[in-house]
C-alpha cells in the first residue's frame, strides 16, 4: 500500500513538473520533491489519501494471498495497520510473504551498508590525498571572498575526473591533482557546501534505502539528485555576468564523476555524464525569475502537497461498504476492515446501528483487533451466506421487529427516536476509555466500553437487560445505575440527588416536508465521523424524611432547588409558595407532598433539559445543588450537594 501511494504521488510530480518544466525555476523543481519525501515519511493512511480506492483492492489481494497461505505474521481477516499502532512480528517466518518481509528488510540494510561503505572508501581516499596547493588555496579563499561563502579544507587526488565536496560535519573539496580548475566549477561546488547538498543527498539516500526494491523510484531518485544539480547549476549562473554564463555550460563537460555517483553525504550524488544533458538543456532556458515566483512556487506547493500528503475522505468510500456491485461482499468487508471511527461518537453510533440492522459490516469496523471476526473464519465470502446473515442478524437484538421497523418511523416521524437508540452515560475513564450504555429502542440496554486501537472500537462489557421507559428511570430497580449520585445527610432527613446523561447523534432522515406532510425515516448509514448533535440529563432529587427528634411535619413536607454552576454560587430561592404537587419558578423546583397516612417520607422531583452539543461535544451536568427543606411552608433547613465527578464528554 506504502508503495502504491508513494509511486503514484512520484507519477503525478512528474507529471507537474513537466508542465512548468519552463514556467517556473529550478528552486521550484527541485523544491517540489520535499512532497515525495513527507509521503515516503508518512504511512499510508487508507482513509485519507488521494488514491483511496487502491487500499481496498489491495486489501481485498492481501486477504485471498493469506486465505491460501499459513503466515505467522499476518491474517487474512487482520486489517491493515500502520506503523505506530501494529505491532511487531513474532516467531519464524512461516510462509512466502513472511519471507518476502526478511528479504525487503535485509535488502534494506544491504542498499545502507553499500552506501556506507562506499562513503568509508571515499573518505579513507581523501585522507591519503595530497594538502592543496597555494594556488588552489588561494583560488577558493578568492572565490569565498567574493561570493561570501564559506571555505573548507581542500586535497587534490589523482583519480579524480572532476572535484566534490564530501562530508557533513568536516568537510573536505575534493579536486583532481595536476588539473586547472576554473572559477566557475570551483564556485559549484562551494555553493553546494552553502546550502548543505551533503546532507540533503544523505537523506535522499536513506530514503533509497527503504523503496531499493522499487525501479521506477530509483529513476524518480536520479531526477531528484539531477535536480540537485540544476538548481546548484541555477546559483551558479545568477552569480555570473555576460560571457561566463555563456561558457559555463561547455565546462559542465568536464564535471562527470561516474566513479563515485550518488554516494550519500558527497556532491557527488548524481554528478555522471548521463545528466550532464539534462543539466546542460536548463542551463539554456536559464533566465531570473522576478522575486514574486518565489511566492508563486510556495503556494503551487502547498496546493498540490495538500491533497497527495493529507488526501481527502472522499464520499466514494461509503458506496464501496455496499456489497452490491463488483467486488460484492468482498469488497464491502475489505473496506469495512480499513474503515477507522474518527470519534467515540462515531464508533458507537456505527455500533448500536450493527446491533439495529444485524449487517456484519458495521460489526467489522468497530470490532477490537482481539475480536475473533479479525483473526479467524473464512475469508472467502459467500453471497448467499451473507445475505442470510445479514437478513437474520437484523432480528438478533430486539426480538419481534423487522427490520422496517427499525428504519421506517411512519407518517410525521412520531415515534423516530423510538426505532433508534441512544447512550447513556458516556463516561471517561482513567485509562482514555470510556464506558456507557446503548439504549435500543428505549427498552434494551446494552452496556458497552469504548476505547482506541487504530480508530475507536466498542466492546460489550456486561450483560444485557431490558428496561420499560427511559424516563423516569427508578434508581432501586438495578437495571442501569445513575451516572453519579450525590447524598447528604441533613438535621430533618437525607437528601439525594441522581442523574443520567444520554448522548444522541442526529439519524432523523425527512422526505417530502412540507406545511402539510412530511415522512421521517431513521438512517441507518455508516458515520464513521459522527458527533454527537445534542444531550440530554434526567435528573432525580429525593428528600426522605428521618425522625431525628425535630418532630414531623403536619400537612405538607417538600423542598426547593436550584441548580449551580459552583458551589460557591447564591442560589435563588422564591418565596415560599403554598399548597401541594409540583413546580418550577425561575429555575427553581419546587415540591410539595400531603402528609397523611399514605405518605412514605419521601418527596421526589424529575425532570429533563436538553442542550446542543455539536459544538462543544460535551454534556455538563450541573456542578452543585443547593436545597431548602419545608414543612408546612416553613424552611427548616438549607443543604449543598457538590459533584465533583460530573463528566465531560
Amino acid at each position: 500500500m506504502q508503495t502504491a501511494v508513494v509511486s503514484l504521488t512520484a507519477l503525478v510530480l512528474l507529471i507537474i513538473k513537466r508542465i512548468f518544466m519552463d514556467k517556473l525555476s529550478p528552486r521550484w523543481q527541485y523544491g517540489v520533491w520535499i512532497i515525495l519525501a513527507l509521503r515516503i515519511l508518512i504511512p499510508a493512511e487508507p482513509r485519507n489519501t488521494l488514491f483511496f480506492p487502491l487500499a481496498v483492492w489491495i486489501e481485498m489481494a492481501k486477504t485471498r494471498v493469506e486465505s491460501f497461505l499459513d503466515s505467522a505474521w499476518a491474517s487474512p481477516l487482520m486489517p491493515v495497520r500502520t506503523i505506530p499502532d501494529a505491532t511487531l512480528p513474532s516467531g519464524m517466518p512461516s510462509s512466502i510473504t513472511d519471507w518476502l518481509l526478511v528479504l525487503y528488510l535485509c535488502g534494506a540494510v544491504l542498499t545502507a551498508l553499500r552506501y556506507l561503505c562506499s562513503y568509508i572508501q571515499l573518505r579513507r581516499l581523501l585522507h591519503r590525498g595530497t594538502p592543496a596547493s597555494p594556488e588552489l588555496e588561494e583560488a577558493v579563499r578568492s572565490i569565498c571572498g567574493r561570493y561570501r561563502l564559506r571555505p573548507c579544507r581542500s586535497v587534490m587526488i589523482a583519480v579524480l575526473p572532476s572535484p566534490f565536496i564530501c562530508g557533513i560535519f568536516r568537510p573536505v573539496l575534493a579536486v583532481p591533482e595536476g588539473e586547472i580548475l576554473d572559477d566557475k566549477i570551483l564556485l559549484h561546488e562551494l555553493l553546494h557546501l552553502k546550502y548543505l547538498d551533503p546532507i540533503q543527498s544523505l537523506l535522499w539516500a536513506m530514503l533509497r534505502c527503504l523503496h531499493w526494491y522499487n525501479p521506477f523510484l530509483i529513476f524518480v531518485f536520479n531526477r531528484i539528485g539531477n535536480d540537485m544539480e540544476s538548481l546548484c547549476d541555477q546559483r551558479v549562473l545568477e552569480r555570473l555576468e555576460g560571457e561566463e554564463m555563456r561558457t559555463y555550460g561547455r565546462i559542465l563537460l568536464a564535471m562527470a564523476n561516474d566513479r563515485y555517483a550518488r554516494c550519500p553525504g558527497t556532491s557527488s550524488i548524481s554528478n555522471g555524464g548521463k545528466n550532464i544533458s539534462r543539466r546542460i538543456e536548463a542551463i539554456t532556458r536559464f533566465r531570473k525569475y522576478p522575486r514574486g515566483m518565489g511566492l508563486v512556487s510556495v503556494c503551487i506547493i502547498l496546493v498540490i502537497g495538500s491533497p497527495l500528503l493529507l488526501g481527502s475522505r472522499n464520499t466514494a468510500y461509503a458506496r464501496m461498504l455496499d456489497p452490491s456491485g463488483f467486488g460484492g461482499e468482498e469488497r464491502a468487508m475489505a473496506a469495512a476492515r480499513l474503515t477507522k471511527c474518527s470519534t467515540p461518537a462515531g464508533a458507537l453510533d456505527t455500533y448500536a446501528k450493527g446491533l439495529l440492522t444485524g449487517d456484519p459490516i458495521y460489526m467489522v469496523i468497530v470490532s477490537p483487533f482481539s475480536d475473533p471476526i479479525h483473526s479467524s473464519g473464512e475469508s472467502t465470502i459467500d453471497s448467499e451466506q451473507f445475505q442470510n446473515e445479514r437478513n437474520d442478524g437484523r432480528n438478533s437484538a430486539i426480538p419481534g421487529e423487522t427490520y422496517s421497523d427499525i428504519t421506517d418511523a411512519g407518517s410525521y416521524g412520531f415515534d423516530l427516536i423510538d426505532k433508534g437508540y441512544r447512550v447513556l452515560n458516556l463516561s471517561e475513564n482513567k485509562n482514555g476509555s470510556l464506558e456507557g450504555f446503548i439504549l435500543l429502542r428505549d427498552s434494551v440496554l446494552v452496556p458497552v466500553q469504548v476505547l482506541y486501537e487504530d480508530g475507536w472500537r466498542v466492546t460489550e462489557n456486561g450483560p444485557r437487560s431490558y428496561i420499560d421507559s427511559l424516563y423516569p428511570i427508578d434508581i432501586d430497580n438495578g437495571s442501569l445505575s445513575p451516572l453519579s449520585l450525590l447524598r447528604t445527610e441533613g438535621k430533618t432527613g437525607t437528601v439525594e440527588v441522581y442523574f443520567y446523561t444520554v448522548y444522541t447523534v442526529e439519524n432523523t432522515i425527512i422526505e417530502n416536508d412540507s406545511a402539510f406532510f412530511s415522512n421521517s425515516f431513521f438512517d441507518t448509514s455508516i458515520k464513521p465521523d459522527a458527533q454527537f448533535g445534542y444531550g440530554e440529563i434526567y435528573t432525580t432529587l429525593r428528600y426522605t424524611y428521618r425522625n431525628t427528634g425535630m418532630g414531623k411535619p403536619e400537612e405538607l413536607a417538600g423542598f426547593m432547588s436550584c441548580q449551580l454552576d459552583s458551589p460557591d454560587q447564591e442560589a435563588y430561592f422564591p418565596p415560599v409558595p403554598a399548597g401541594a404537587g409540583g413546580l418550577t419558578i425561575d429555575g427553581t423546583d419546587i415540591k410539595y407532598l400531603a402528609v397523611d397516612d399514605s405518605w412514605d417520607g419521601t418527596v421526589t422531583i424529575s425532570g429533563g433539559s436538553s442542550t446542543d452539543i455539536s459544538e462543544s461535544g460535551t454534556l455538563r451536568p450541573p456542578a452543585a445543588w443547593k436545597v431548602r427543606i419545608l414543612w408546612d411552608g416553613e424552611v427548616k433547613e438549607e443543604l449543598t450537594l457538590e459533584n465533583s465527578q460530573y463528566t465531560e464528554r
